[in-house]
């Protein structure tokens, strides 16, 4: 909020409501120190520093309400006795009763229903007030479900919205926009073209002051069911608008013998295709007057079906995530789970807490497009290096990379074969592995760690101004539940009594994760991609 400020982005006036159960002094102190960090990692000093955190607290007319979000003694579920902090909050709000109010809830999960009935017993909400829930979201399938059916009955479930930062990442949302924009490319974003695909997070911290939460979430909750899976449903998912080039094809057989067709095998299909596009088109056209007349024709013919929401598109992908079919009495096949050596040293962590710091799961799609694909996911703290990366792997050898996390880059093979990915590097969209090694930086130089995180200037701005492009449907959130669920009843199996339960590694420090993740990928016949470019650095 502090850039956005900054850059004159934000509605003014405005005014900004800091909650929290810590004295008010120390939230005020909190917030201006923050600001005034974040003014000095973009560069200011001076009384030009001084000068911009003074204007951010005037012109948003900030104010700061120190209180516990959840009523301790409610008599009733209905109660409307005042509450603080809410009361305060409707007073404060009171000289904008004609404004858009959004009320953005950074809390663990538990609370939501109790700050949802709070706004809606306070008279707070009204059908403009929108209620942002950041991840993670619910515990499991049964409390998500919950919530959802408690904000239905308080006529708030169509207010809610989730949100996960990691979708506003400038380079996750290009993976679905280099699709659509290059028909080329997503003809071959698929079987059997692809041969796998790897989604790593990682992290060079541990988990810090945060112990108590981390102890009820693990890099389970805290990362794979939200982070990594979202990031394996854009990779995965459909575009908004299917090529009308290969829709049509395709359609084209279909309609000229639909007995025929279900009785063809791929590869006379595709002889059908060329067979057909020789007959739409005549020998001896240009390319622009052939692409015309094709265009016209299909226009007539088969015009586009209405394009899917984002939102569907990746709870479609969602749902089809499945185990890979690995024999029952090996669960580290598909997945691992390791806890960082220091782990149980860290401040609100038990001295035999066996929550993991480290997943590395495969798991496949039960997809037309994807079937066969194994998906390689890892995320881990206190590991060797501070990157995010979705690396694409086609079955010639070539490779495609969207590094979202030090330096985003898309990275293509040095010696890329395919026509499309050479298209992206002629068109200046993506470099080469070679070209990526020069200029990589070490992170003790560069490491992408600036002050806050753009994408969240994203989802506040989006959120005031009612325009926010990437949010979770409570569907996918559910579908990610389910899957979930699986996994945390295998882990509840003791592995010194269950040979079908998955026993904790250990890793060291500044590691890249637990052995057993090198073994889930090489069983399988691949390596994991190296957390920084190969070659000499710099």
């Amino acid at each position: 909020m502090q850039r956005l400020h900054r850059d004159g982005h934000l509605p003014i006036p405005m005014k900004l409501i800091c909650v929290a159960k810590d004295p008010e002094d120390e939230i005020r102190q909190r917030v201006e120190d923050a600001i005034r960090e974040g003014y000095k990692r973009e560069g200011y000093s001076g009384n030009v520093l001084e000068r911009l955190a003074q204007s951010f607290n005037q012109d948003l007319s900030t104010q700061y309400i120190s209180g516990d979000l959840i009523r301790q003694n409610a008599r009733l579920p209905d109660d409307r006795t005042d509450h603080q902090p809410y009361a305060q909050i409707r007073r404060a709000v009171a000289d904008f009763s004609d404004a858009r109010t959004t009320f953005y809830c950074s809390v663990p999960p538990r609370l939501y229903e109790d700050i949802a009935r709070e706004l809606f017993l306070h008279d707070l909400t009204n059908p403009t007030s929108r209620i942002v829930f950041e991840k993670p979201f619910g515990v499991d399938e049964e409390s998500t479900k919950s919530a959802m059916e408690f904000l239905d009955s308080m006529t708030l479930q169509d207010q809610t919205i989730f949100v996960d930062h990691y979708l506003h990442k400038p380079m996750v949302a290009q993976i679905q926009g280099l699709r659509e924009k290059y028909p080329e490319l997503d003809a071959i974003w698929k079987v059997p073209h692809i041969q796998h695909v790897q989604i790593t997070v990682a992290e060079t911290e541990g988990i810090g002051d945060r112990g108590e939460f981390y102890e009820s979430a693990g890099a389970l909750l805290d990362m794979m069911q939200n982070h990594l899976f979202q990031l394996l449903c854009v990779t995965a998912m459909k575009v908004a608008q299917p090529s009308k080039y290969e829709m049509t094809l395709f359609d084209v057989i279909k309609n000229l013998a639909p007995e025929t067709f279900k009785r063809l095998t791929d590869e006379q299909v595709e002889a059908a295709v060329i067979s057909v596009v020789q007959k739409i088109f005549e020998d001896g056209l240009d390319e622009a007057t052939r692409a015309a007349a094709f265009e016209e024709a299909s226009d007539r013919l088969f015009p586009d079906p209405p394009p899917q929401s984002e939102q569907q598109r990746s709870t479609d992908a969602m749902k089809t995530i499945q185990y890979p079919e690995t024999p029952r009495l090996s669960p580290e096949r598909w997945i691992v789970r390791g806890q960082y050596s220091e782990y149980r040293s860290e401040l609100h962590v038990a001295d035999d807490s066996d929550t993991e710091t480290f997943v590395a799961l495969q798991v496949q799609l039960d997809d037309s497009r994807w079937r066969g694909v194994p998906f390689f996911l890892r995320t881990g703290k206190c590991m060797s290096r501070r990157v995010a990366t979705i690396g694409v792997h086609f079955t010639n050898g070539d490779r495609i990379t969207f590094r979202i996390q030090p330096n985003p880059q898309i990275i293509v093979s040095s010696e890329a074969r395919l026509s499309a990915l050479k298209l992206l590097v002629a068109d200046g969209v993506a470099i080469t592995e070679e070209q990526d090694v020069a200029r990589w930086v070490t992170a003790k130089e560069r490491d992408d760690q600036s002050y806050g995180d753009s994408a969240y200037d994203a989802i506040v701005l989006g959120c005031l101004t009612r325009t926010l492009e990437h949010s979770v449907a409570i569907d996918w959130v559910t579908a990610s539940w389910e899957f979930i669920a699986k996994i945390q009843d295998l882990w509840r199996k003791d592995p010194n009594k269950d040979p079908n339960a998955a026993p904790l590694r250990l890793y060291r420090s500044g590691s890249n994760g637990p052995d057993a993740a090198d073994r889930l990928i090489r069983d399988a016949g691949y390596e994991w991609m190296p957390l920084e470019p190969k070659g000499p650095l710099p």
